[in-house]
């Protein structure tokens, strides 16, 4: 979340959202680049991610591409784009926290459970990991009626009124293509009969794990319901974020506090501590300065 509140303040200050250009007011060379990072993102995340034997790792390359997907809200624009890349950012969070909540409450002789081949019979041993691992892949995978296929949809609808549609064909081809790899993790759970190596899968002794998997797998199916309301809170924290500047845009979407200074120069790009920020790890940010 603070990675895109950064990049969407750099991108302001070249003009994202402006008038000075058509479209989402970026000069032509940064949408073009903006367009290809998305491309080459979703595309390489999921085809690293059809390589891959290890649960976590497949997971991993699958942020990849998700993050594709959520850079094509930037290039939408402001107006359509913020809305649904906010409702993206809860539908992922919510989505991933149940797969890795099902992954983290097994292990294997004491070591997390690394290969996919290694969840097999799964739903016979363990029926709510397997269950709650199913429900989140399925929905990262964008199968209805889950959450990740709201989200996609209203990503997919906002990107197509901006004049993106080839962008969003690509994006539809990339998720025929990780259909693949989330069926497998869905699948080998409860389809595949299991092996030596599954027979040492146990339960992790701490409950949390699976508690967290239960929850964010019954917001996966329950969320659907109130999406509208969702969608209306999007729009109004996009609204909100775009009438102030680009600072303000920054500090409603990442929580952070404000440290005023002024530059030497005007419309010029500072790096500056956050004194009092509730991250205490020291964040820096960027923020147009005036004079």
């Amino acid at each position: 979340m603070a990675g895109f509140a950064a990049l969407l303040l750099v991108l302001d200050a070249a003009g994202w959202g402006g008038s000075a250009y058509a479209g989402n007011g970026l000069p032509p060379a940064l949408q073009a680049t903006l367009w290809m990072v998305c491309v080459l993102t979703m595309t390489l995340g999921n085809v690293g991610a059809v390589l891959q034997r290890s649960a976590k790792r497949m997971l991993a390359y699958s942020s990849i591409a998700h993050s594709g997907y959520m850079l094509m809200a930037i290039v939408a624009g402001p107006s359509l784009g913020l809305p649904a890349l906010l409702f993206y950012l809860l539908a992922y969070g919510v989505t991933n926290n149940a797969v890795f909540g099902a992954l983290s409450g097994i292990e294997r002789n004491g070591q997390e459970v690394e290969k996919v081949e290694d969840l097999a019979g799964l739903a016979k041993r363990h029926p709510g990991s397997a269950a709650w691992m199913a429900v989140g892949s399925a929905s990262l995978m964008g199968m209805p009626p889950f959450l990740g296929f709201w989200a996609k949809l209203v990503l997919f609808i906002a990107v197509v009124r901006a004049g993106h549609t080839p962008l969003v064909v690509i994006a539809a081809v990339n998720s025929v293509v990780s259909v693949w790899y989330y069926l497998r993790l869905a699948g080998v759970p409860i389809l595949s009969p299991s092996g030596a190596a599954a027979e040492g899968v146990v339960k992790v002794p701490s409950r949390w794990p699976r508690v967290a998997a239960m929850v964010f797998g019954v917001g996966v199916i329950v969320l659907p319901l109130f999406m509208n309301r969702l969608l209306a809170q999007a729009e109004g924290a996009g609204k909100a974020a775009m009438s102030s500047d680009s600072t303000r845009l920054f500090f409603r979407l990442s929580g952070t506090s404000p440290f005023t200074m002024r530059c030497a120069r005007p419309s010029t790009i500072a790096v500056l501590p956050t004194p009092g920020s509730p991250i205490r790890t020291g964040l820096f940010l960027l923020r147009r300065c005036s004079t």
